[in-house]
């Protein structure tokens, strides 16, 4: 089956300007890992990231030339009318092709696109497990339910994430961070209520957190410094040191598959204080913290 992911994250990146394409700060995991799942079932995967292209007079020429079967488009709240504009586009393009909505604004807000007529399908959640189960029920249209509840996946199950995705390398924002770098992501949800966050954090990756085996993201960023290079690496999770046990191990195996490059997560102070022997053991490797 023809699939076609699309990024719609023009709202503070643009379009090019000038044949001058913007570089993306870093790859969009989601997307990347759906496209690790459909690839491995064997779908014929394609991708449009709308910074990329010059003006949305370029998006119905791109879809006409791939003709996909799918448009699966994410969609965070700040990307809303892009997401929309984009489905109204593929719509008018081919009303056959299916276009799949998802991502935080529609696990959050069903109730801003159940009505639309450009959207066919609303997916709440994490679709690694469900999207690829519920394609052929999507195009044939036996699915008939618009919003789609998505089965939550162990992520010691799912593949790698797909980082040619992007096609380019991402970039830090640092200045301290050297190229090659590259983010990844061992664990989806916090603990924590903070109000910037919660409860929709939950709503999108369930009650508590998942994190990866410490050996499962030590195998994908073995995986990336083979196949790309790894010179500092950022650690995207909320709140990475919320697990103690999880760090510690993680350091031991980090220096024992001789990575000695830095690396970036996410803390609260107040975890730095109450664990000064946890930072003690992350400063004694190549480490930065904020």
């Amino acid at each position: 089956m023809k699939v076609t992911l699309l990024y719609p994250g023009i709202t503070i990146e643009g379009f090019a300007r000038g044949g001058v394409r913007p570089k993306t700060g870093w790859i969009h995991h989601g997307l990347c890992s759906i496209s690790s799942v459909l690839k491995k079932e064997g779908h014929d995967v394609s991708f449009i990231d709308l910074t990329q292209l010059n003006g949305w007079e370029e998006l119905m020429p791109l879809i006409k030339s791939i003709m996909p079967d799918i448009v699966g488009i994410t969609m965070m709240s700040l990307d809303f009318d892009a997401a929309l504009k984009s489905a109204e586009i593929i719509k008018k393009t081919n009303s056959n092709i299916k276009v799949i909505v998802g991502g935080a604004h529609p696990t959050l807000m069903e109730s801003e696109l159940t009505g639309n007529q450009y959207v066919d399908y609303i997916f709440k959640g994490e679709a690694e497990v469900t999207l690829p189960n519920t394609l052929q029920g999507i195009v044939s249209g036996d699915i008939k339910e618009k919003v789609i509840m998505a089965e939550i996946p162990n992520l010691d199950e799912i593949p790698f994430p797909d980082r040619k995705l992007f096609k380019i390398l991402e970039r830090p924002i640092a200045l301290f961070l050297k190229m090659p770098f590259v983010t990844a992501i061992a664990g989806r949800g916090c603990t924590y209520n903070c109000n910037f966050c919660q409860p929709a954090e939950r709503i999108m990756f369930g009650p508590s957190v998942r994190r990866m085996s410490v050996e499962r993201f030590i195998e994908e960023l073995e995986v990336t410094r083979d196949k790309q290079g790894l010179s500092t690496l950022m650690i995207h999770d909320d709140c990475l040191v919320e697990d103690a046990t999880w760090v510690e191990n993680f350091l031991k195996l980090y220096s024992k598959k001789r990575f000695r490059k830095s690396f970036v997560c996410q803390a609260r102070a107040d975890i730095v204080v109450k664990r000064k022997g946890l930072f003690r053991d992350m400063k004694g490797r190549a480490w930065r913290c904020s």
